[in-house]
């Protein structure tokens, strides 16, 4: 990765950050319950999902532009694009829009977010978004 533009670099490392800490935070959360009793923790897992899909979305823009492909109208579409072009399978595609939406309610709709899905997405699927957004550092690998 050290060939890397500078930002895109600093972008894959915080990404990677973020899913190896939520994978140390994935232990802690034993239970629902558990869970939902530690603020800390709850705090703690909110903000490094937010962080690792913003990440995402930052590698994807930066791919965009540098391959200047046309420009997404949101964050979501991004993932569109970058398929349209032959760069992503479409259901990666989808997989990663699905986690922009996640990251959406973390953001946005904060006062209402559902403890259980963020719980289920720390326990059952975080593997799913560490494998697309290694798909999305190998992308940027061979820019």
């Amino acid at each position: 990765m050290g060939s890397l533009a500078p930002d895109l670099l600093a972008r894959l490392v915080r990404l990677e950050e973020a899913l190896r800490v939520l994978g140390r935070l994935a232990s802690q959360a034993s239970t629902l319950e558990a869970y939902r009793q530690d603020d800390a923790l709850r705090d703690r897992v909110e903000r490094n999902f937010q962080v690792a899909i913003e990440a995402i979305i930052d590698v994807a823009n930066s791919l965009i532009a540098r391959r200047r492909l046309r420009v997404p109208s949101q964050s979501g579409e991004a993932f569109d694009v970058l398929a349209e072009a032959g760069f992503l399978d479409a259901r990666n595609a989808l997989e990663l829009r699905r986690w922009v939406g996640f990251r959406n309610v973390l953001v946005h709709e904060y006062a209402g977010v559902d403890h259980e899905i963020v719980f289920r997405a720390l326990t059952i699927e975080l593997d799913t978004l560490r494998a697309v957004a290694g798909g999305m550092a190998k992308l940027a690998g061979e820019e």
